[in-house]
């Protein structure tokens, strides 16, 4: 709970350019309220997500 009521978050991207910084809004964190996640730049969000969810094709034999 944040300020005594429930807080729902939907997260919503429309393919921002590579160089975005993705980051908690100023309004929803405070000193004893702090971000889950730490400033990402999509490019690199993007990259990890590919690496977490594809397979390494060096893995299979030919």
């Amino acid at each position: 709970m944040f300020g005594g009521q429930d807080r729902y978050s939907i997260a919503y991207f429309v393919h921002p350019n590579h160089d975005c910084l993705v980051e908690c809004l100023p309004s929803c964190k405070s000193d004893t309220n702090p971000p889950k996640f730490p400033p990402v730049k999509f490019e690199e969000y993007l990259l990890q997500r590919y690496k977490d969810t594809h397979a390494d094709r060096s893995t299979y034999k030919d």
